[in-house]
This record gives C-alpha cells, structure tokens and sequence, in this order.
C-alpha cells in the first residue's frame, strides 16, 4: 500500500509539472524571459514620431523621445524602426536601452511680411498696369502702387503693359519696379535687342509679307530679325534699287532669363555672329521701319485697331482684312461694317432695320 501511495504522488507531481511546462511554452513564458524597457529618440524632429519593432509587438509614440516596455527571451535581437525613417537595433537582456533615429531636419516656415512696391512707368503719359504671375498687381498713370504680402525672401518677377521687367525682394520693406515704356514711334534694334516677343511680322521690298510666332513661341527680336533677313533676301522693288527687309514689327513681349539669351549669343560661331552684325548694320543704314506692338504701312507704325483701306491693325502686328457680316468678332474695328454685335459682324443695313423697328414698337 505503502509503495501504491508514494507512486500516485509522484504521479500527480509529474503531471502538474508537465502541464506547468506546456502552459509556459504555450504562453511564451521561460527561464529565459526578461523584461526591460526601451527609450526611443528621435533627433531633428519637434514633432510626434512614433517607433515600433519588425514584428510590430511593441511600440511607443512621443515628440523628441518615448520609452516602450519590452518582454522576451533574453539575447533576442530587435529590429527597431520610426515613422521619420531609419533603423535601429537592441538586444534583449534585462537592461534598458535606447533606440535612436537621425530624422530629417525639418524646415522652418519662413515668416510672411507685407509691404509696398511702387511701379514707375518711364515715358508714358497714359494708364500703364504692372504685375506678377501670381496676380499681384496695380495700374495709373506714371507709377501706381501695390500692396505685396509673401513669405520673407521671397523673389517676385514684375511684368508691365509697356513692356520690360523688374525684379523685388519681398523684405517688408518698400521696393520699386521701374520700366523703360517703349513709344511705338521711336523703336530701334538697340531698344529692344535684348528682349523677348511672341509674334512677328515683315514686309519685303517686292511687297512679299509673312507672319511667325505664337502664344507658346518667345523669341528675342534679334533672332525674329534674323528670320525675317533670311526671307527677304534677294527681294527687291521694282527699280531693284532696294532689296531685303522694308518693315519689321513685334508684338507680344515675353520673359526670357539669362540662360535662354546666352543660347541665342554664344552657341553662335563668331564668324556667322559678325555676318549677322554686318546684316544689321546695313539694315540700319537703310533705315528700316521697326514697330512695336503695332502694325506697319507705307513708312508709319500705327497703332492695335487702327482702319485702313478694309483692313485693321491687329495685336499679332500686321494689317488684316476686316470681317464682313455674320463672322465672328471680339472689337467693332474687326468688321467692315464697324458694328460687332453678340461677338458677331452685322451689316449697317440690319442695325438700321433694328433701330427702326425698336423706334415704331416704342414710339
């Protein structure tokens, strides 16, 4: 009986062991498992940052630094990493540690400042605007001013409506935009040389014409002169006593930064840059007629709008057939009628019509 008894204890004591064992293996729980804790730091960063091992079991969030319990087998290595980028590694023994990560520095927002720039039309008696890209602008007659608010530092390229640019730092402190005004009867190659247009326009001495350029096309005039030499080379009057280029007119003028002119100046070979110089020397010479942002005829520049023997002068800087009724029409100029009515060319004859109808329904 005796012997019976001590075997049924050491039965029940091996069976209790055993499901002790097979509880701690299941539930991760050893001789080996510690327990610890983690400080996750992360530089550069004033923001929350949040860190977490591979195995995403634990984890921490915190700005600059947070600490994480940890619980594993010991000399287990942890893979750490943040929500700023960047690995780092602990090993599990019992011992606090730290996880670091080097964040990206973060970028100061620069402070935003107001202040005024003073636009100065030079030459010009009329109502001339000035303006950037992002809409800031203003208009008058001489100078006019605007109210300017952007982030400090900040580069502001101004545009005028008589061409040219200029340049501001916003600052917070008062600037100037000065413009040069062109008068459309006083041009010459040393004027405009160094500045971009869209659209072209020249006549040859044997009355051959042709129109280059578009919205997206931004040439300086040097290189639309060029074109125009080339075009009308060996054209003469009827006499032959003049040859080559009679007028020359550009319109719609265009930003084109350093980079853009030294194509157009140094990519050149000197030897064709000093054929193009002698070209223009003897153009001068000659005298040809140069319009800007308006249309030349018979020796005169006139002016966008301007009527003339059924045509008008339009902003692409040539004269061109005035509309006859039911074409459509933005200007009144635009129609041989000299009526755009609901964006469409009408006779004189239907406006009269139309204002005696009106005169017998109402009279």
């Amino acid at each position: 009986m005796n012997k019976l008894k001590l075997f049924s204890i050491f039965l029940i004591l091996s069976l209790g062991l055993m499901i002790s064992f097979v509880y701690a293996q299941e539930n991760g729980i050893t001789s080996n498992m510690v327990k610890e804790q983690v400080k996750c730091v992360f530089e550069n960063s004033n923001e929350i940052q949040k860190c977490y091992t591979g195995d995403g079991k634990f984890g921490c969030s915190g700005t600059g630094t947070c600490v994480v319990d940890v619980k594993g087998e010991k000399g287990t290595k942890q893979t750490w990493k943040s929500s700023c980028k960047g690995d780092a590694y602990t090993i599990i023994d019992g011992d606090n540690d730290y996880a670091e990560f080097k964040c990206p520095k973060t970028l100061k927002s620069k402070p935003i400042v107001k202040e005024q720039v003073k636009c100065v039309f030079e030459n010009s008696n009329e109502i001339q605007k000035c303006y950037t890209g992002d809409g800031i602008g203003c208009s008058g007659v001489g100078t006019c001013v605007a109210d300017v608010k952007g982030e400090k530092g900040t580069k502001q390229t101004w545009k005028s409506s008589c061409g040219g640019y200029d340049y501001t730092i916003i600052d917070g402190e008062s600037d100037y935009a000065e413009f040069k005004c062109i008068s459309e009867l006083k041009v010459t190659e040393k004027i405009i040389g160094g500045k971009g247009f869209r659209y072209a326009y020249w006549q040859c001495y044997d009355k051959d014409e042709e129109k280059q350029g578009s919205e997206s096309s931004c040439k300086l005039s040097r290189t639309w002169k060029k074109y125009a030499t080339e075009f009308c080379q060996e054209k003469c009057n009827e006499d032959n006593s003049k040859c080559g280029v009679n007028s020359f007119s550009i319109t719609g003028e265009c930003y084109l930064d350093f980079g853009e002119k030294e194509v157009v100046f140094v990519s050149s070979i000197e030897e064709e840059e000093k054929k193009q110089e002698k070209k223009i020397i003897e153009e001068e010479k000659e005298e040809i007629l140069i319009c800007k942002d308006s249309c030349p005829s018979d020796g005169k520049c006139y002016p966008f709008g301007y009527r003339k023997s059924e045509k008008f002068c339009s902003d692409t800087g040539s004269f061109i057939k005035q509309s006859k009724e039911k074409v459509g029409c933005e200007n009144n100029f635009e129609c041989s009628s000299n009526l755009c009515i609901d964006s469409q060319c009408i006779s004189q004859g239907l406006f009269k019509k139309t204002m005696n109808w009106f005169s017998k329904l109402f009279g």
